[in-house]
């Protein structure tokens, strides 16, 4: 599964667009007065302004798998790292995989993870080039099962790694996953953020066009074809990038 676009709200534009445009150093593609669009890797990730509080995620950005040391270092020296019990590098066995968490001025609960089974390694110091793609995005519910019933017989999708329970179930591969939880779960690695339900709106890739409402859940879950995805870079003439840088017990 592989997330082409991810819309999120948030109540401070401001703050939100100055962390991921000048502390992260992601490029800048759209910016209205309501939302602000970047680009992640393959990913445009997009925040919209909203009025509801208590407007936070889960969300992961992938990274090459031989890039984790560097990503903490460089991580650390932009904004805390998440800890637990003193640690702040959490490894996930039966995922084949490692990660980083942080928290933005929104209160997101942000990852950078690396899987070692994809073929992503890449040459150099880390940087914000680095951030291949959104892999991860918590979808949070009153009833996981029924949902996630739902998303296997319209998407096609399968249990990751055997994560399978009533209170949380991941759905999707290395490349992509939707993170279903049971609304007030705490997210991992916090100890006291519980899990609750904000309005999203993610685009997969499928092999055809089709667009889904979770109700009653303020959620849309669309796909689009290979063939009708248009990803912008920071040298297209509609970005204006300032780059400023260049399981288990799981959640």
């Amino acid at each position: 599964m592989q997330i082409s676009e991810l819309h999120l709200k948030t109540r401070n534009l401001s703050t939100q667009k100055a962390f991921y445009q000048t502390t992260i150093g992601l490029p800048l593609l759209e910016e209205t007065a309501t939302s602000f669009t970047f680009q992640a890797g393959a990913t445009r990730l997009t925040f919209h302004t909203t009025a509801q509080e208590n407007s936070f995620y889960h969300f992961a950005l992938t990274i090459p798998h031989n890039k984790l040391a560097q990503a903490k270092q460089w991580l650390a020296e932009r904004t805390p790292l998440l800890t637990q019990n003193g640690q702040d590098e959490f490894p996930f066995q039966t995922w084949d995989a490692r990660s980083v968490y942080f928290r933005d001025p929104a209160g997101n609960i942000g990852e950078l993870i690396v899987h070692y089974s994809l073929p992503d390694e890449a040459k150099g110091e880390f940087s914000a080039r680095d951030l291949l793609y959104v892999s991860e995005i918590g979808l949070v519910v009153d009833d996981v099962r029924a949902q996630v019933d739902t998303l296997k017989r319209k998407f096609a999708l399968q249990t990751f790694q055997g994560e399978d329970s009533d209170t949380f179930t991941v759905l999707g591969d290395a490349r992509g996953r939707f993170i279903v939880v049971k609304t007030g779960r705490i997210w991992y690695p916090t100890s006291d953020t519980a899990a609750v339900i904000v309005p999203l709106d993610v685009t997969i890739e499928g092999s055809r066009e089709k667009n889904y409402r979770a109700l009653p859940y303020p959620y849309t879950i669309r796909t689009t074809p290979d063939s009708l995805k248009t990803v912008p870079t920071p040298d297209s003439p509609n970005a204006t990038s300032t780059s400023a840088a260049s399981g288990s017990a799981r959640r």
